[in-house]
């Protein structure tokens, strides 16, 4: 409706918080409406060029008059009053923050933004004694209504960072007061998060970490190898840096063999394409690495068009990436299975002594897309604790179903100890393990078997 009728783009913003909230819903038809809009030839709001843009951003103004008188009425824009002593000024979910730590005080709770609706602000000002501004990140909101000429306390108490919760709205409230409020300290495990078991990223960024170069990343699943004990990631800016700042390094650099760009496959075709022509054009050395899972996994498993398939699931053109690098000019294009560590070692190191862009695509389904679609399910895997040595070698993977038990904490099972210093063995959970071999491969012992069918 306000698209419509203020002839205007309307961004509904979403925080972390709300993003990861659930709840039950009931499920409706949708409505269907009969499209009566036909194209409209209308140059001189459609063509930029100086003049016209001049007489739009006229109506910009105009526009925006309108918008703010709107906004003064606008039924989500609310006051709450109770106890005048407080009034908070909020949006969003900070305002939920704020009602579970002070229920009784009075409220003015914005849900549009900008513009701000002034004139309510004002009558809310005037209403109530002390006024608080609640809101996450940025000043936004408190630096508005300050320049109205209102006094407000805000990010003085709040942090500009982070995100906020009923705790920390209360300890930034009751720090005017003689009083304040200690919340007890807590000591809980850390607990970061990581990639999937059987995940196809895990075999690759291991290689680069042990190759030791330097890894441009991008927006993705992959970009949690930056952590121990991976460590086969350097950088991760925003989609489609990867290549751009591989190609510019390696140029700075003027060096063969040192720098590496990463990205998935949904990333490269959204932002990679473009700056990988560049690489040929302005002739870099630098390698790229497409990490081809077969899905854009990070934010749900939606198709791309390299899977062959659209959004809807109907079977459509798929994307070859080699045919691809090779129309863009690269001559040095590699497929590898990033489950086969010895290979996928092989080919980067090779490439990386190249001359010229080479392009290596590291092809393996996603764990959680091989489940859904029941197919490439592996044997999970178990440890021999009488043939494990504690080398550790595993845990270098860091995969969630792999951990590490103490001898001395294992005095029952009365394992022997296979040389001096070993102080523990390493241990599979079975439950968790997706039989990848990533583990079987670097166990020199020979300790790590598949787990029979009886067990």
């Amino acid at each position: 409706r306000m698209s419509e009728e203020f002839d205007t783009p309307v961004f509904l913003r979403t925080t972390t918080r709300v993003s990861h909230s659930k709840s039950i819903v009931e499920l409706e038809e949708p409505e269907r409406k009969t499209e009566k809009r036909n194209i409209r030839h209308d140059p001189s709001k459609y063509v930029m060029v100086p003049a016209k843009a001049r007489e739009r951003r006229i109506e910009v103004e105009k526009r925006m008059d309108r918008l703010r008188a709107f906004a003064e009425t606008f039924a989500e824009n609310r006051m709450e009053m109770q106890d005048t002593r407080v009034g908070i000024i909020t949006a969003g979910m900070p305002y939920n923050y704020a009602k579970d730590a002070f229920p009784d005080y009075s409220y003015l709770k914005l849900g549009m933004v900008h513009p701000l609706p002034s004139d309510l602000i004002r009558e809310f000002a005037s209403k109530v004694d002390k006024i608080y501004v609640v809101e996450e990140l940025d000043s936004f909101i408190e630096e508005q209504v300050r320049a109205m000429g209102i006094e407000v306390i805000g990010k003085e108490v709040f942090p500009y960072t982070g995100e906020f919760d009923p705790g920390i709205v209360e300890i930034g409230v009751t720090s005017n007061v003689a009083e304040g409020v200690t919340l007890p300290e807590l000591s809980l495990p850390q607990r970061p998060p990581n990639l999937c078991p059987g995940c196809p990223h895990r075999g690759l960024f291991y290689v680069l970490g042990k190759l030791k170069v330097f890894v441009t990343g991008d927006i993705g699943c992959y970009t949690l190898s930056f952590m121990k004990p991976l460590e086969g990631l350097d950088s991760c800016v925003c989609m489609g840096a990867s290549v751009g700042m591989a190609h510019g390094m390696d140029k700075v650099l003027e060096e063969k063999g040192r720098v590496v760009g990463v990205l998935g496959d949904s990333t490269f075709i959204h932002s990679g394409i473009t700056p990988l022509l560049n690489m040929v054009y302005n002739k870099s050395n630098a390698v790229v690495v497409i990490c081809d899972n077969r899905t854009t996994a990070m934010t749900g498993m939606q198709e791309h068009p390299a899977t062959g398939f659209t959004l809807q699931g109907a079977a459509t053109k798929a994307l070859d990436f080699v045919v691809l690098a090779k129309a863009l000019g690269i001559d040095n294009v590699q497929v590898v299975d990033p489950f086969d560590i010895k290979n996928t070692r092989r080919v980067i190191k090779e490439e990386l002594s190249r001359e010229g862009p080479s392009l290596v695509i590291s092809r393996a389904p996603c764990a959680l897309l091989a489940i859904k679609k029941k197919a490439g399910l592996r044997v999970p895997l178990r440890i021999d604790p009488d043939k494990c040595t504690g080398c550790k070698a595993c845990l270098g993977l860091g995969c969630p179903p792999i951990s590490w038990q103490r001898l001395e904490d294992m005095e029952e099972m009365k394992i022997e100890k296979k040389t001096k210093k070993q102080e523990g063995i390493a241990m599979i959970d079975s439950a968790l393990c997706d039989g990848c071999t990533l583990c079987q491969q670097l166990c020199s012992a020979g300790a790590i078997e598949e787990v029979a069918e009886d067990e």
